[in-house]
């Protein structure tokens, strides 16, 4: 049972049947959802380890998790702040076509999938051309 159904009762119900693409998840389903996001932008940018360590602490102590964006965030910029500073060296026409195919992949989830259109928690294989990019930023299909 999620907190918005114990606070709000069939309230919240009858806006989900009014609204569709709303799915009320228990709060722990959320930290949840959350943290695996964390982990897969920790892993992708390198401070998977900074995360674990800062999450590790957090994460079992009775609501620990409740501060998990701040506590990412921290870790984070601890992490960046060990970096040395490097600008993209992708040209800006490069990362602008990118951008787009992220928003049209994205788009195209959520036209796909209205029930989930909140919580994208699909492996990039399972989304349109795995959500990759050629070098020239368009997007790859497999």
């Amino acid at each position: 049972m999620s907190l918005l159904s114990i606070c709000y009762g069939p309230d919240i119900e009858a806006l989900a049947d009014l609204g569709g693409g709303f799915e009320a998840l228990s709060t722990d389903s959320l930290l949840e959802f959350a943290l695996r996001q964390w982990k897969d932008v920790a892993w992708t940018l390198g401070f998977h380890a900074a995360l674990a360590k800062s999450v590790g602490a957090i994460q079992h102590i009775r609501g620990g998790l409740m501060g998990l964006h701040s506590t990412a965030l921290a870790a984070f910029e601890v992490w960046h702040k060990e970096q040395k500073s490097t600008s993209s060296k992708l040209p800006q026409e490069v990362r602008l076509a990118r951008a787009k195919v992220r928003q049209g992949v994205l788009a195209g989830y959520a036209e796909s999938r209205p029930e989930r259109r909140w919580t994208l928690d699909e492996p990039a294989q399972g989304l349109v051309g795995g959500a990759c990019f050629d070098p020239a930023g368009a997007l790859c299909c497999h």
